[in-house]
């Protein structure tokens, strides 16, 4: 069982602000990315925080920072597919560019995340 939180804050143009209230750009933008590193829907989490004031190279044209953290699954032979997959999403829902994100990858043991009253 894996859970697989996935937390990305961003600075999008006003008029991708909108984006943010339509449920599909998160379940829809999964799918790609369940792929990748066989995971059960049921366990994903994606927050998406909009309109976070950020400054990245210098401007603040559009940026990301995201973490994903994995109970298992994920690597470096899986990260840099991950890696590339969020950034075409990123590109295509939120007109973000590549070269203005980061993601931090997490790989925790099953004690470390708590769940439905217990741990993993």
């Amino acid at each position: 069982m894996q859970w697989w939180p996935l937390t990305f804050s961003r600075t999008p143009p006003k008029p991708f602000l909108k984006s943010l209230a339509n449920p599909s750009l998160l379940s829809l933008s999964l799918f790609p990315l369940l792929v990748i590193v066989l995971l059960m829907y049921l366990y994903v989490m994606i927050l998406l925080n909009g309109s976070v004031p950020m400054a990245f190279a210098g401007t603040e044209e559009p940026a990301a920072y995201g973490e994903l953290i994995s109970i298992g699954g994920i690597g470096p032979s899986v990260n840099g597919k991950l890696s590339s997959t969020i950034a075409e999403i990123l590109e295509t829902k939120l007109s973000i560019d590549s070269s203005r994100f980061y993601i931090k990858f997490y790989d925790v043991e099953r004690p470390f995340f708590g769940f439905n009253g217990s741990t993993f």
